[in-house]
C-alpha cells in the first residue's frame, strides 16, 4: 500500500516538474531580448553631428519606448559618406528591447509607424532645437537575438537591484509628457500639411476646370466672345 502511494507521489511530483519546465519554456517563448538598431539618414542645412547630444538622448529614449537609459547601447550622429548631398547626417541608434512578437514584425510595424508619423524627425528637430525640420532621405532597421551571455553581468559581480527613486520617476514622467507633447504637436502639422496639400490641390483643379469651360463651346459667355469677334472682323472689313 505504502509503495502503491509512493510511487503515484513520486509520479505526481515528476509531472508537476515537467509542466514547470514547460511553462518555464513557454515564458522564454513569449519574451525574448533583441539588439535592435534604427539608421535613419536626414537632411540638415545645421551641423548636427557637432551638437550636444543630450536632449536628443532623451527623445529617442521616448521615441522607441525605452525604459532605461543604460538600455540605449549606440547613438551615433556622423556625416553619411555614401550619400551625394554635403547636408546629409546618419544616425544609428542601437537599443536592447525584450518583446514577444517576431522581431521583424516589430521593426516592419513599430518602424514603419515612427518614420510615416515623423516622429523620428521631430526627435532630431527637437532634440537639436533646429530651426527648419529635418527631411528623412532613407532609413533601415537590423536586429540580433541577445542571449544571457550577451546582456547579464558576470556572476562576480553581485548587483543590487532597487526600484526608481521618487526624484527618477518624476523626471521619467515628466519626460514622458514632454513627448506626448511633441508628438502631438507632429502629428497636428502633419495633418495641417495635408489639408493645405489638399486645398492648393483642390484650388488647381477649380481653376483647370474654369479656364477649360471658359473655352468650351456650350459656354454662353464663350459663344457671346465669338460672335463679337467675328462681328469686330465685319466691321474691320467693312472699314476697308
Amino acid at each position: 500500500f505504502c509503495s502503491k502511494n509512493c510511487t503515484q507521489l513520486t509520479m505526481a511530483a515528476e509531472d508537476e516538474k515537467v509542466q514547470q519546465v514547460k511553462q518555464m519554456e513557454l515564458a522564454e517563448e513569449r519574451s525574448k531580448i533583441y539588439n535592435f538598431q534604427f539608421v535613419g539618414t536626414v537632411e540638415s542645412y545645421e551641423d548636427i553631428a557637432s551638437m550636444d547630444k543630450t536632449e536628443f538622448r532623451e527623445s529617442i529614449l521616448d521615441l522607441f519606448d525605452i525604459a532605461l537609459d543604460k538600455d540605449l547601447k549606440e547613438l551615433r550622429v556622423e556625416k553619411d559618406d555614401d550619400g551625394q548631398e554635403q547636408h546629409q547626417y546618419k544616425i544609428t541608434c542601437g537599443f536592447f528591447l525584450k518583446i514577444k512578437i517576431d522581431p521583424n514584425q516589430y521593426i516592419n510595424e513599430e518602424f514603419e509607424k515612427i518614420v510615416d508619423s515623423e516622429h523620428f524627425q521631430g526627435a532630431v528637430y527637437h532634440g537639436f532645437h533646429l530651426s527648419l525640420a529635418p527631411e528623412l532621405i532613407r532609413w533601415e532597421g537590423r536586429f540580433k537575438r541577445l542571449h544571457q551571455k550577451d546582456y547579464k553581468a558576470p556572476k562576480t559581480q553581485k548587483q543590487k537591484v532597487k526600484g526608481l527613486s521618487k526624484e527618477e520617476l518624476e523626471e521619467d514622467q515628466k519626460r514622458r509628457e514632454l513627448n506626448k507633447q511633441r508628438k502631438e504637436m507632429d502629428k497636428a502639422k502633419m495633418e495641417q500639411k495635408k489639408k493645405d496639400k489638399e486645398q492648393k490641390h483642390q484650388a488647381l483643379v477649380k481653376e483647370f476646370a474654369d479656364n477649360h469651360y471658359q473655352y468650351d463651346a456650350n459656354n454662353p459667355n464663350y459663344k457671346k466672345l465669338q460672335e463679337q469677334t467675328a462681328n469686330a472682323a465685319n466691321d474691320a472689313k467693312d472699314d476697308e
